[in-house]
């Protein structure tokens, strides 16, 4: 986060005053160095991000990206802190990642004029479709790389495959349940109430999280092998 934007944007969000200006020396006047094998280099002054470890980071992280969706012609842009997910629908694929590829064009151009650097390698598309779909899928590009399109990925901790059909993510929350309650075989000498905070805390929600989303799902088979793989 550019120290001068972030000015900015919290004046564009009614910070104004006294607070502004101690937010701004908070951020003002650090440096920062490298040392290796007890050699140090020259530290050089910091004009971008902030502190890490710190309670008012995250806050101002949100005044800086808040924007974005502002930002966007088309589609649906919905972020939780640096996670951020682009959600488009059309009646065929062709124009769905025609239309993605112009959210993503925008969002690349927010991010060159807020100086921010999106991790492509990290980054990942997803056709979500009940019709089977032959032919190949449309490129898209971040810049001048490929984001790759997977089959099921991974969102604030609930797996989604491109059929929603939530196997894989009721394979992952039964392994954590079941590798949950052999810990708690395994110390069962505690007493009744420490085993009980456990259970409560602990074990039960890893299937309690995003019960909602996934909970209604179809019925899963349980698979003849025990030993499952993901991705």
């Amino acid at each position: 986060m550019d120290h001068i934007t972030l000015a900015e944007k919290l004046k564009a969000v009614g910070l104004a005053g006294d607070m502004w200006k101690w937010i701004n020396d908070y951020l003002s006047n650090r440096m920062q160095g490298t040392s290796v094998n007890k050699s140090r280099s020259d530290r050089n002054p910091i004009r971008v991000g902030v502190p890490q470890g710190s309670l008012l980071g995250p806050r101002l992280f949100a005044s800086y990206v808040n924007d974005l969706p502002d930002s966007i012609a088309s589609g649906e842009v919905y972020m939780y802190a640096d996670d951020t997910t682009i959600y488009v629908v059309g009646n065929t694929v062709n124009d769905i990642t025609t239309e993605l590829q112009a959210v993503l064009d925008q969002v690349n151009s927010w991010c060159l004029s807020n100086r921010l650097i999106v991790h492509e390698g990290k980054s990942e598309a997803m056709v979500l479709s009940t019709i089977p779909f032959v032919g190949p899928l449309k490129h898209l590009k971040w810049g001048e790389d490929t984001i790759r399109y997977v089959s099921s990925t991974n969102c604030l901790g609930v797996t989604i495959d491109d059929k929603l059909s939530w196997s894989q993510h009721i394979i992952l929350a039964r392994s954590a349940f079941n590798a949950k309650v052999k810990m708690l075989r395994r110390i069962n000498f505690l007493s009744t109430s420490i085993l009980e905070t456990f259970y409560y805390k602990i074990v039960i929600p890893s299937v309690l999280y995003g019960i909602v989303i996934w909970g209604s799902g179809p019925k899963f088979k349980r698979p003849r092998n025990d030993s499952h793989q993901s991705c």
